[in-house]
């Protein structure tokens, strides 16, 4: 395995972003949350990727923030620190709005910073034995990284449960918060990971994106003054393109879609 902080794979639409310190539990340091800042960029200017997959290297999945660079940062210029925070932010904040699909397979631990990568991913599979935790406030952190993810996942309530305590919760739990969408056993995972990347691969590529971006746009948050007219006008204008035509074809001729 390369010693670079991050593995970058292409199988066919789907791109692999593998953290990659299996020594260090793939704890989080500069160089690699600006070897993912780099390879998002790279992957949302690239048509011919349609999904990505983020995977950690080794028995975890990622340990978080890594502890030593950041003790490094207690004492440095506020500058160097900030710098290195909103590096962290906007790593986050790409990653939650990519304009394509995100899944995440998780094994081991997801801790902190860690598991706020986990939170900003669309689709997010889990060995069953995975753990899971934002113990920032153990340390004396703040988790402003973290905390505004996991309330949109579970709801500000909830999410204080688990940020304010800092307890961890195992992969059943954390199923039930929202935080995780499909269990599969440890030895299973990779398979669950390419039988996901493949279903999201398979869908018409515009009306895909066109669904990441639904969920994020407030225009299309139900609510009593909805735009029924901008809506209505957005339905129509994918119904007029290639790709919704070839896809209603394919699906009344009972075949593959080939998509432009």
């Amino acid at each position: 395995m390369s010693n670079e902080p991050l593995s970058v794979a292409r199988n066919s639409a789907v791109l692999t972003l593998t953290l990659n310190r299996p020594d260090q539990r793939n704890a989080i340091d500069g160089a690699m949350y600006a070897a993912l800042a780099n390879a998002l960029d790279e992957a949302a200017e690239d048509d011919a990727v349609r999904v990505v997959a983020l995977t950690g290297a080794g028995r975890h999945f990622s340990a978080g923030v890594d502890l030593v660079r950041l003790r490094e940062m207690l004492n440095a210029p506020k500058e160097e620190s900030l710098a290195h925070a909103r590096l962290a932010a906007g790593v986050l904040h790409r990653l939650a709005m990519f304009p394509k699909p995100t899944v995440a397979a998780v094994q081991g631990g997801a801790y902190g910073g860690g598991m706020g990568l986990v939170l900003a991913c669309d689709v997010v599979l889990a060995a069953r034995d995975a753990r899971f935790s934002a113990a920032e406030v153990r340390l004396g952190l703040f988790p402003g990284l973290v905390a505004p993810l996991f309330a949109a996942v579970a709801g500000r309530r909830t999410a204080g449960r688990y940020l304010l305590t800092g307890d961890p919760f195992d992969a059943v739990e954390a199923q039930h918060l929202g935080v995780v969408h499909d269990l599969v056993e440890a030895d299973g995972l990779a398979a669950a990971l390419d039988a996901c990347t493949a279903r999201i691969a398979s869908g018409g590529p515009a009306a895909v994106a066109a669904t990441k971006r639904l969920l994020w746009d407030e225009r299309y948050r139900l609510a009593a003054d909805w735009d029924l007219d901008w809506l209505a006008e957005e339905v129509v204008r994918h119904r007029a393109t290639a790709e919704a035509a070839e896809g209603v074809q394919a699906f009344l001729e009972k075949r593959t879609p080939r998509w432009e």
